[in-house]
């Protein structure tokens, strides 16, 4: 999903290329004019109250800065997989040594609805998107 949507974003298509790797979980690709894109990507999940009552968007970005002490060409995109509102301006993003920071998920409850939020470490935006039909 959220390489659908950031290719939505981007307007080009951005594929995926599975294989674990100790630091991320794919590989994703997309063309700009002429040149081929690739970017290493690590995805968390910020899980359901139901499953973790204490999880939350601040624990789990405090969390990242010790676990990607010298990744820079790593994407770390999380999945919001909670019912939750926040402010961009709110979120403390800690000093972070990694390539980019996004978060996605959807905003409503037929997940037809989503929402791309990021780069956290440039210039953060939030995009909506509606789920591709079938």
């Amino acid at each position: 999903m959220f390489c659908y949507l950031m290719g939505q974003r981007i307007g080009e298509t951005v594929s995926m290329a599975r294989g674990e790797n100790q630091d991320y979980d794919f590989v994703a690709s997309w063309s700009r004019g002429d040149t081929r894109n690739f970017a290493p990507v690590q995805l968390k999940e910020l899980v359901p109250l139901s499953i973790n009552p204490e999880s939350s968007i601040d624990k789990l970005l405090a969390a990242l800065p010790k676990k990607y002490v010298d990744s820079h060409d790593l994407t770390v995109v999380i999945h919001l997989n909670q019912r939750n509102q926040f402010d961009l301006g709110d979120l403390r993003i800690p000093e972070l040594s990694i390539g980019g920071l996004w978060m996605f998920g959807a905003t409503t409850p037929d997940q037809f609805a989503w929402g791309l939020w990021g780069d956290f470490l440039r210039n953060p935006i939030h995009t909506a998107h509606v789920h591709p039909a079938a």
